[in-house]
């Protein structure tokens, strides 16, 4: 008992260092000690568990009736239990192919966004800028407009921030760079734009191949995704599940800025609480007029 609470609280604080929510932390935690839990019913260490035996496990989920997208959010908990215990897991490798279906806007969970940028892994250099560009679209909920309008200059490393630029739609705003995106980003700058920036250009994602669009990169990224984590994705819908999580946790005027609204009418559409509700917020935190 108690070496299964060291084992929890070493991945507690794995995940909390890491910079992950508390609550989905939590989350992680739960599935993690549900595994813990049928292992000692299958009496295997932690450390003994083999790719059969993690099948076998697997099957155990579907014949709960659990889907592969489920299963496949298990197997996150589980590598994260295993990387907090400095060990393999032999479920690196393990994804569940689920049924192919359109994510509408209100499937798209804002945890999903972070746990699938927290497990995208690709090689090569174009690779490593399609994350960072995954990451800008998580964090900043930019729109795909302003992700080709980035400059390297927008980009402030030093002090953790970036400036998006105005579009024909959106205004400029400067935002917070985040813990999970700023060691990706940084190895983006310094190791990985100069080689594909063979043009000297100064735009922030440079685009090889393709067609030289970053549309046409974008595309590429999401169609990998929905192969790879059967999840389909736009730009758009990434964006209008960034901002109505905004909604849930900051006022409406700070969320009209950092989604670079010009009408705070715009930034109604996202949110799920009333018109009146949202209105009455207005005038008690930002007594303002548009």
């Amino acid at each position: 008992m108690e070496k299964t609470i060291n084992t929890i609280n070493r991945m507690r604080k794995y995940l909390l260092d890491k910079g992950y929510q508390k609550a989905t932390v939590e989350g992680y935690i739960l599935n993690a000690k549900d595994f813990i839990k049928w292992l000692k019913l299958e009496q295997i260490k932690l450390g003994n568990l083999g790719y059969a035996e993690a099948l076998k496990w697997v099957g155990v989920k579907q014949g709960q009736g659990l889907n592969a997208r489920t299963i496949n959010r298990k197997i996150l908990s589980i590598n994260h239990l295993y990387g907090s215990q400095n060990l393999k897991s032999p479920m690196q490798e393990l994804r569940l192919r689920g049924v192919r279906h359109e994510v509408k806007r209100e499937e798209i969970v804002y945890e999903d966004l972070l746990n699938l940028y927290s497990v995208y892994q690709v090689g090569g250099l174009v690779g490593k800028r399609n994350k960072v560009m995954l990451g800008v679209l998580i964090y900043q909920g930019v729109k795909r407009s302003e992700l080709e309008k980035l400059k390297e200059s927008d980009v402030d490393m030093e002090r953790g921030l970036i400036r998006v630029p105005e579009t024909g739609s959106t205004n400029s705003r400067i935002l917070f760079l985040q813990a999970n995106q700023i060691l990706d980003l940084n190895k983006y700058l310094y190791h990985v734009r100069p080689e594909l920036n063979t043009e000297n250009s100064e735009a922030l994602f440079i685009s090889q191949g393709n067609g030289k669009k970053l549309a046409n990169a974008l595309g590429f990224l999401m169609r990998r995704i929905r192969k790879e984590y059967d999840i389909k994705l736009t730009a758009t819908g990434i964006r209008q599940c960034v901002i109505s999580k905004w909604l849930e946790e900051k006022n409406l005027r700070e969320v009209q800025y950092m989604a670079g609204h010009r009408n705070v009418s715009s930034t109604f559409k996202y949110g799920s609480r009333s018109l009146k509700e949202l209105s009455e917020e207005i005038e008690r935190v930002h007594p303002l007029r548009d």
